[in-house]
C-alpha cells in the first residue's frame, strides 16, 4: 500500500491571477512583493508627478502612501518585513513599512537593491558593478566589476538566494554594432556570487 502512495504525483498547485489597481491618479513605477505574499510595496507617481512609496496588504483594496518618500523608486523589503528600502534623489534610503521618517543609508547615483538577514544590502547600478552597504548605513563597497570582454554596461537587480549567502544579479551587455540596417541590441546574463 505504501509503495503505491509514493508513486502518486502531488496535486498540481493552483495558479492564481489577479490585478492590483494602483490608488486613484497614481501611476506605478516598480514594486516588491513581501516574501510571504501578504503585502506589496510599490512606487507610484501621484497628481503632482512625484513618485511616492505605497504599501498595500493584498487582502485589502486600499494602499497607503508613506510620507517623506518623495521621488522613491526601486523598492525592496528587509528580510524581517519591517522596512522598505528604496532609492530617491541620489540616496539609498529605508523607511518602516508602518510609517515614520525615512533614513538615509548612503549616497549612490541610482540603485536597485536586495537585503539579507545578515544586514547586508546589495546595490545594483545602471552605471557600473554591484556594491554592498550595511543596512545601518555607511559607504558602499564595490562588489563586482564589469567584464570588458563581454562589453558589460551594468549590473543590477540583485536577488539573494535562500540562505542569504549567495545571490543572482542581472548583467547587461551591449552587443557590437552592426550594419546600419540592424539596430544595436542588448545581451543579458545572470551570475551567482557570494556577497
Amino acid at each position: 500500500m505504501s509503495a503505491i502512495h509514493f508513486r502518486e504525483t502531488p496535486p498540481e498547485a493552483p495558479l492564481y491571477r489577479f490585478q492590483i489597481p494602483p490608488p486613484e491618479k497614481a501611476s506605478p513605477r516598480g514594486f516588491a512583493l513581501l516574501p510571504d505574499g501578504r503585502r506589496l510595496a510599490f512606487s507610484g507617481s501621484g497628481q503632482n508627478g512625484r513618485s511616492l512609496l505605497w504599501v498595500r496588504p493584498l487582502d485589502s483594496l486600499d494602499a497607503r502612501s508613506l510620507p517623506g518618500t518623495d521621488n522613491a523608486l526601486y523598492p525592496f523589503w528587509s528580510p524581517d518585513s519591517r522596512f522598505v528600502g528604496f532609492w530617491a534623489d541620489g540616496k539609498l534610503k529605508k523607511v518602516e513599512a508602518s510609517g515614520g521618517l525615512p533614513q538615509t543609508l548612503c549616497d549612490i547615483a541610482v540603485a536597485t537593491g536586495a537585503w539579507n538577514r545578515d544586514g547586508v544590502i546589495l546595490l545594483g547600478s545602471f552605471a557600473g558593478g554591484l556594491s554592498r552597504v550595511a543596512a545601518a548605513g555607511g559607504t558602499p563597497v564595490a562588489l563586482t566589476k564589469l567584464d570588458a570582454s563581454r562589453q558589460e554596461s551594468f549590473h543590477a537587480w540583485p536577488v539573494f538566494l535562500p540562505g542569504g549567502r549567495r545571490f543572482l544579479h542581472l548583467a547587461i551587455s551591449e552587443l557590437p554594432s552592426r550594419p546600419p540596417v540592424t539596430r544595436q541590441g542588448a545581451g543579458f546574463s545572470f551570475a551567482v556570487r557570494p556577497p
